[in-house]
């Protein structure tokens, strides 16, 4: 048997467009059986999401995308299975929404200093529509006129040119350990993403080193990256997220392959266990 699903969804928790009453009206569109709210850092979404999506007759997944550093790169881990209450993940999460805060604080001050004509007691008292998507500075200088999305931020302004970059996020050794104490799964998020990471080959060259999970799946992943990543999950010793072609992303019509789904499955089985 086989269910449609998606299992790496953003709300209004982090920098989603839909809140969780939105999310399942489309997942009940898409016909989804199987899906995961993933936010950046939070879980504040993650209850009520899954008593709207019982009530619906969607199986939802606990979990969480986590913020953390290595080797002076950022890096998402996903939490899949999670004890939504769990206090050491929970302090976790709230220390790298913490950092990120204060990262827009500091972005908007940068900019001032450089002459952009943003204003750091404006950005103070600004706040804007969560429906949006996004990030409370990315918003404020589109709404200044200053950005036009997403990649123009990163593209043009996020930059080493204007001492703009990621904060320190705890270790992906920590994240994972938090992961582990609260009974999920840890996989390391679109690995082979350019834009979102470092690219696959540098990604690779860590894992080599460094035993953790490895989410293969990206929209533009192709055949000799999965290759590469199916090699390098057999020597790992956590549960291999390779298998993320279960990671498939809404509207895209995928299926979820049983096939695959090992660490998604152990997590689920997890999670279970505490109901």
């Amino acid at each position: 048997m086989s269910v449609r699903a998606d299992l790496h969804i953003h709300t209004t928790a982090s920098d989603g467009t839909w809140t969780p009453a939105e999310l399942i009206a489309e997942a009940q569109k898409q016909q989804l059986g199987l899906i995961a709210v993933t936010d950046h850092d939070s879980v504040a979404n993650v209850a009520e999401a899954m008593t709207l999506a019982a009530a619906a007759g969607i199986t939802l997944l606990p979990a969480a995308e986590i913020c953390s550093t290595k080797e002076d790169l950022s890096f998402h881990i996903l939490g899949y299975g999670i004890d939504i209450h769990n206090k050491q993940l929970l302090e976790l999460m709230q220390h790298n929404e913490a950092l990120l805060e204060q990262k827009d604080v500091d972005s908007i001050h940068l900019l001032a200093r450089d002459g952009w004509p943003v204003d750091e007691a404006e950005f103070a008292r600004y706040t804007y529509d969560r429906h949006r998507g996004g990030w409370r500075a990315l918003a404020y200088l589109i709404d200044k006129g200053l950005c036009t999305g997403v990649s123009d931020f990163f593209q043009r302004i996020f930059t080493p040119e204007h001492d703009l970059g990621f904060p320190e996020f705890p270790a992906i050794s920590e994240v994972i350990t938090a992961i582990h104490a609260a009974g999920g799964a840890a996989l390391c998020a679109h690995a082979a993403s350019g834009f979102h990471g470092p690219g696959l080959e540098r990604v690779l060259d860590i894992l080599r080193r460094n035993s953790t999970a490895l989410n293969a799946t990206t929209p533009t992943i192709r055949k000799k990256e999965h290759s590469a990543c199916c090699s390098i999950a057999k020597s790992t010793v956590c549960l291999s997220a390779v298998a993320a072609t279960a990671m498939v992303h809404l509207c895209r019509g995928d299926v979820w392959d049983s096939l695959w789904s090992l660490p998604i499955c152990c997590a689920w089985t997890a999670f279970c266990r505490r109901m």
